[in-house]
């Protein structure tokens, strides 16, 4: 059996590795994300793509939006143009305001927590179709999962909720396609 040399002993607190000011991102820092991203778009042939959002699973989302999605899901869709729709819900929706990038807000309740008041008057292909996915095109959807399976098709595996995904599919039909970006 191995021994070991375990002792209790005062060290010094390590140097701080910051200055525990926050940095905040400046316009032009989210203008460069948001050329990667289109630049990226056309490099795989992307006329639309959906990035999904939710409290745990942020990143995408807020790397363009400056914010995270707080209590409830969101999505960017974000045309080759560089044109920007935000879906939000009811908890969300006063946020579209604070968005780093310009667009347009359309309101999903369903996007909401359970018991909120639900917009009812439109179902949310309708509702997507407002935020300007349309029929035919090549759209990617970007979660938050980086799929890297030797047996699947990656493109096919999809870590957003299945309703979203078929409504996509829907408004894409026949001559669209859609794929996990």
């Amino acid at each position: 059996m191995k021994q070991y040399d375990i002792r209790l002993a005062k060290v010094p607190q390590p140097p701080k590795d910051c200055t525990g000011e926050p940095v905040m991102l400046t316009d032009a820092t989210i203008q460069e994300r948001l050329d990667k991203v289109l630049r990226g778009m056309k490099s795989r042939g992307f006329e639309q793509l959906v990035v999904y959002g939710d409290a745990e699973h942020c990143g995408n989302f807020q790397y363009l939006m400056g914010y995270f999605t707080r209590f409830e899901e969101s999505l960017l869709v974000l045309d080759a143009d560089g044109t920007a729709h935000f879906v939000l819900g009811n908890e969300n929706l006063n946020k579209a305001s604070k968005a780093r990038i310009p667009g347009q807000a359309v309101h999903v309740s369903l996007f909401s927590l359970p018991n909120q008041p639900n917009r009812a008057d439109k179902p949310l292909r309708t509702l997507l179709e407002e935020a300007g996915i349309a029929p035919g095109r090549r759209i990617g959807i970007a979660g938050w999962k980086h799929f890297t399976s030797r047996i699947l098709d990656n493109r096919q595996l999809f870590d957003v909720p299945f309703y979203i995904v078929e409504a996509v599919r829907e408004i894409a039909g026949t001559d669209g396609t859609v794929v996990n970006a």
